[in-house]
């Protein structure tokens, strides 16, 4: 079967809820943890149905497509899908198979999500659910499925299940579970395939060096994954991730190639990035001292302080949760790093800490209990700022000895730790681990995270790490997240860019994926969007932090170098009859004496929207200027959604008057006329201070400019050119595809 991407759309269908869709919104909207309200359900059921409508129809035969679904970290993505499969079952799927993630306990805990939300526990006709099939388990698939088909075909008056399948992602597991389809008949058998976190361990590691050698070497997993889709005839895959940023760079000719992209919102419970990272970041956000910043070949002697007070802050959070009698889980993460020995150190401090507290606050040493105390009453004050409505102080110290007994503190890694988490079990959790708290684990009522690591290299490893994102509004109160300055900077503009990523996916509208402009937004502290490996594009990077930016051929085509005059000169008359103008000589810190210059006008806080509709419409012929143009107005356009401005300084008023002629050569190696007089000058005895002074620093800042410029020949010509400047909070990299 030809699994190559579609270059169109498959023929859009309108899926339609029917009974198993009704009894899935039942158990979701009926006080089954997550409760969902009617109206976040609706939205969420409006959701599928766009994703399902874009999936083959179930009446194609030997087709299939890719669809995308990108979400928030921690957002509910796993309920979008388990939607989709109920909303398929109700129109024609006949098997809906779920890569449920790279580890045994994501497999349990996605396991344990389809068998809540579809109500596998009852009773019921809707799904058989067969976990990791293998060869030898034929028969029973044969059986299933041939039921189903004969409800489907109006030979039988009783429902029949459809086949649930959930298969770990791994090569080994899904070769064998496509070996056991293979052996099916399924030509006929509309098929769901759901990649949970498809952006891990399922894409193709070898697409870098295919794209440098043209060959078309396979990954493991990938290449099971492929086998997989072969062994369905008819089927659609949807990957679903929170960071699509290396979905979205799959070679056109990847078989995992998406068509088609649906950007799905979170519920109103939510708080993500804009929450955390936002203006009031202060709320929840601690910043680590660098000194418990952790090295993980080198951990420190004593415990930090910090995590002592992060450990008094989850104490009394879960304190407050004991003396209610509420029945849910208060749980503290500290990602400690991904090698494996800190996480032994920071549980023997935490389990230390924990004992050492209980004693005290049992015990009879007045001085001892004070002290305590004392610490307790910090963090106390801490969660107050947050959480006003707390229990009196001392009531919470009351029972603090039992809390400090009845936590639990485990790790979660690889080596010695604990296999899988039964929430039920305990109430209270502290969860120690690295790399298998990155992704896709949901920890139950979490409050406290402490992370004293540096930044991740890549920007969708980074996102994966907060896993404090989640349903936490009810009790946002009680939370808190400790870690290092750089890692809240990279945080913080991962944010922003990741919004304007979602805002250009959803400008795509249902238009095909391939039409839509591959640019990416990077914040400076972080070094790649994704793995290399799996990227099958060719990109290309630039830089807005080394200050200035501009073109190196806007004289190049006659034709459009006089175009380009025209439309800056009729935009520069706009700017003077309709918006105010300064003289950039008389504000303070701008030094211009010259008698024998045009003053440098400038227009502040102008729209970027109009800005751009000028930017845009200038006729750029070469093709790295044509790139610069492209990346200058996705990192313009980040900023225009919000209401975003910038300063426009028209200099020496577009006059090319007392101008010598610059040769090319020059011109690309500085465009901007420098301090007069040259050399170490003092300012006072400045007569210019120089172009490069000239942005107020706030807001992104463009210079028009008329250049008289020398050809070899001895000939001048007048060519307009433009320049940009990005304040430091807007200094970003852009990534985009080049063609």
């Amino acid at each position: 079967m030809d699994l190559r991407p579609q270059t169109t759309l498959p023929g859009t269908w309108i899926p339609v809820p029917g009974p198993y869709t009704d009894q899935f919104l039942k158990l979701k909207t009926g006080g089954v943890e997550p409760s969902m309200k009617d109206s976040e359900m609706s939205k969420v059921l409006a959701e599928a149905t766009e994703i399902l409508s874009h999936c083959v129809s179930p009446k194609s035969r030997a087709t299939s497509t890719a669809v995308l679904v990108v979400g928030y970290v921690q957002s509910g993505k796993t309920l979008s899908f388990t939607t989709v499969a109920a909303l398929a079952r109700d129109n024609g799927y006949g098997v809906v198979i779920v890569l449920a993630g790279t580890t045994k306990n994501l497999k349990a805990q996605s396991e344990d999500r389809l068998e809540t939300d579809l109500g596998l526990s009852q009773l019921q006709s809707a799904w058989t659910l067969e976990k990791s099939p293998k060869p030898g388990d034929e028969s029973e698939l044969r059986r299933v499925i041939g039921n189903w088909k004969l409800k489907r075909d109006g030979k039988s008056q009783r429902d029949k299940p459809a086949l649930l399948i959930t298969v770990l992602k791994n090569a080994t597991r899904i070769r064998a579970a496509a070996s056991v389809l293979a052996k099916l008949d399924l030509t006929d058998v509309p098929v769901l395939i759901i990649d949970d976190e498809s952006d891990q361990a399922s894409l193709n590691t070898k697409a870098r060096a295919n794209l440098v050698s043209g060959g078309d070497a396979s990954s493991g997993t990938y290449e099971s994954i492929r086998a997989l889709r072969t062994s369905v005839p008819v089927h659609s895959y949807l990957h679903y991730t929170a960071t699509p940023q290396a979905n979205l760079l799959l070679a056109i000719s990847d078989v995992l190639n998406p068509s088609f992209v649906k950007v799905i919102e979170s519920g109103e419970a939510y708080t993500g990035g804009q929450y955390f990272f936002g203006e009031d970041s202060g709320k929840v956000i601690r910043e680590l001292p660098v000194s418990d910043v952790i090295d993980p070949d080198s951990p420190p002697e004593d415990i930090p302080e910090s995590l002592q007070h992060a450990l008094r802050i989850f104490l009394i959070g879960a304190a407050t949760v004991g003396m209610s009698n509420i029945r849910v889980n208060r749980s503290m993460m500290v990602q400690a790093s991904q090698k494996t020995a800190p996480h032994a150190v920071y549980h023997q401090w935490l389990t230390g800490l924990l004992a050492s507290w209980s004693q005290i606050l049992r015990g009879r040493d007045a001085d001892s209990i004070n002290l305590v105390s004392a610490e307790f009453e910090l963090a106390y004050q801490d969660l107050q700022a947050t959480q006003p409505a707390l229990p009196e102080f001392s009531d919470v110290m009351d029972i603090m000895s039992e809390i400090c007994d009845e936590v639990r503190v485990i790790q979660v890694n690889s080596v010695g730790a604990e296999k899988e988490i039964k929430w039920t079990s305990d109430q209270f959790w502290i969860l120690v681990g690295g790399q298998k708290l990155d992704r896709g684990f949901t920890v139950e009522g979490l409050t406290v995270s402490y992370m004293p690591r540096n930044i991740a290299e890549n920007a969708d490893v980074l996102q994966q790490r907060a896993r404090f994102f989640g349903y936490r509004r009810g009790y946002i109160g009680f939370c808190r997240v400790f870690i290092p300055s750089g890692t809240k900077d990279a945080f913080a503009g991962y944010v922003r860019d990741e919004q304007f990523l979602r805002d250009s996916l959803i400008a795509n509208g249902g238009k095909p994926l391939s039409e839509w402009r591959r640019a990416f937004l990077l914040h400076q502290n972080i070094a790649r969007l994704t793995r290399p490996n799996a990227v099958g594009r060719r990109l290309r990077r630039l830089s807005l932090d080394n200050g200035w930016v501009y073109p190196r051929s806007l004289h190049s085509h006659r034709e459009a170098s006089v175009r380009n005059s025209e439309l800056t000169a009729s935009f520069a008359a706009v700017l003077r009859n309709q918006y105010v103008t300064e003289n950039m000589a008389s504000l303070p810190g701008f030094i211009d004496r010259r008698v024998d210059a045009e003053p440098n006008l400038l227009v502040r806080e102008f729209p970027i929207a109009l800005f751009l509709e000028f930017f845009l419409s200038l006729d750029i012929r070469d093709s790295a200027d044509q790139m610069l143009v492209t990346a200058l107005s996705v990192a313009l356009s980040a900023e225009s959604g919000s209401g975003g401005t910038i300063d426009i300084v028209l200099v020496s008023n577009l006059s090319i008057e007392g101008q010598q002629g610059r040769g090319l050569a020059a011109l690309r190696k500085n465009l901007f006329v420098g301090r007069s007089p040259d050399g170490p000058v003092p300012r006072e005895r400045l007569r210019y201070g120089g172009d490069r002074e000239l942005s107020l620093g706030v807001r992104p800042t463009v210079h028009l400019r008329n250049i008289l410029l020398r050809s070899d020949e001895g000939t001048l010509s007048k060519v307009t050119w433009f320049a940009l400047h990005f304040p430091r909070r807007l200094e970003n990299e852009l990534v985009i595809e080049e063609f």
